[in-house]
């Protein structure tokens, strides 16, 4: 699966949203742990998937359009903490919990 975010939808908190929709959904469906790759130039995901605990386990060059990319792979041992973490977020910014409700997340 690969998703991504026009810089509008970052600044708005999209990324946080859609993070935690992904989060939900892996424990929902039993996984405990989660693995990513980004690009190793976008690094305003990298700080963003950094400040959430992600941690750097692999790099790899993938080729996209011709050009030779490096990517880069965050991973999480357990994301139970994610929805946690995610929820005293929304308490800070004075996001409303039915803002961000479970409804919000695609099924």
């Amino acid at each position: 699966m690969i998703l991504g975010l026009q810089c509008l939808a970052v600044s708005i908190g999209q990324g946080r949203n859609l993070f935690a929709c992904v989060t939900r959904r892996l424990l929902s469906d039993g996984f405990n742990s989660m693995l990513l790759w980004v690009l190793e130039d976008n690094r305003p995901a990298i700080r963003f998937y950094e400040s959430l605990g992600g941690e750097r386990v692999g790099r790899k060059t993938v080729t996209i359009g011709g050009a030779d990319l490096v990517e880069i792979s965050y991973g999480w041992r357990e994301i139970a903490g994610l929805v946690n973490l995610h929820a005293d977020e929304e308490k800070l910014s004075g996001t409303r919990e039915d803002e961000m409700s479970h409804s919000k997340c695609p099924s």
